[in-house]
């Protein structure tokens, strides 16, 4: 029997082709996160969890927020732009106080500027047939009338006179002198105030301007001395008064020129002229009152002095 053929042995085949496995996945493994809900508003303060996640570490943080305020919202109020001026006049309250305030006058405020008595002086115990005096206003002003001191109690002529600008320069000559008094009044001595009553007509001064008057009597005005012609006496609100002037003709010598020439007495004689011996005593200083309205500017001034 022949021999059976020996088996070839084949080689080995290779080694399988086995894929190596890979170092690092193909793709990042998807984690899915649980969904947030965000937590409610309340006015009480809620934790706020913040989660952060990666592929090694987890971090939770938890902050606790300000309290919401309940109250609403609101925006920067709109502030308008001041007016250039007020749409109206603004309105005072101050009239009636018995004081004509620098914005009132007879026409918004009659109770205080109307008949406003100016104090000029309430001393002197001296005197002359007549004085004269410089006012000066700083608005606009109507004279009414004058009170006056005599040396006794009787009942005689009293006569005022007055004149544009002051009285200096013309203590002697009647020329730009108006008569705008001339009554008989029951004279009330040296102690109380012989109220002359209203002029014939109202003597208008305008802020700024001076106004010179002349008190005249047969008898005698009292009056102060004085320290300086023309100086400041006394002023209000509304006038200024200043020291002023007599002019008389006292001597012996005047007397009889005006006795033989002019056929009157020194008493008479309201202005000595050009007699050579006529004299003028200053400073004096008129004692008594001066009534007086105040109008409004000239350009609404509703009243005149007639």
């Amino acid at each position: 029997m022949p021999p059976t053929a020996r088996p070839v042995w084949s080689s080995p085949t290779k080694n399988p082709a086995t894929a190596s496995p890979t170092i690092q996945p193909t793709a990042n493994p998807v984690e899915t996160l649980p969904p947030v809900t965000p937590a409610p508003i309340s006015l009480a303060p809620v934790p706020v969890t913040t989660t952060t996640t990666s592929t090694t570490t987890t971090t939770t943080t938890t902050t606790t927020p300000a309290p919401l305020s309940s109250a609403p919202a609101t925006s920067a109020p709109s502030t308008k732009f001041p007016t250039r001026g007020p749409t109206q006049s603004p309105t005072f309250t101050t009239c009636g106080n018995d004081k004509c305030e620098s914005y009132e006058s007879i026409n918004t405020c009659p109770s205080d500027c109307s008949n406003v008595i100016f104090t000029a002086h309430n001393n002197g115990t001296s005197g002359a047939s007549g004085i004269m005096f410089d006012l000066s206003a700083s608005r606009n002003v109507v004279i009414t009338s004058l009170d006056i001191y005599t040396d006794n109690i009787r009942n005689d002529a009293i006569e005022v006179f007055t004149r544009s600008g002051s009285y200096s320069g013309h203590e002697v000559n009647e020329t730009g002198w108006v008569l705008i008094y001339s009554k008989n009044v029951i004279q009330k001595g040296r102690f109380n105030l012989t109220q002359l009553g209203d002029f014939e007509y109202g003597v208008s001064i305008q802020g700024g301007d001076t106004q010179a008057f002349y008190i005249y009597s047969n008898y005698t005005i009292m009056y102060d001395t004085g320290t300086e012609e023309g100086a400041v006496s006394n002023n209000d609100t509304s006038l200024t008064i200043y020291q002023g002037a007599v002019a008389v003709c006292y001597d012996f010598y005047c007397l009889l020129i005006l006795t033989l020439f002019l056929g009157a007495g020194i008493a008479s004689e309201k202005f000595p002229g050009t007699v050579p011996t006529q004299v003028v005593y200053s400073p004096r200083v008129f004692k008594g009152n001066i009534k007086y309205h105040v109008l409004a500017p000239k350009s609404c001034q509703l009243m005149t002095s007639e």
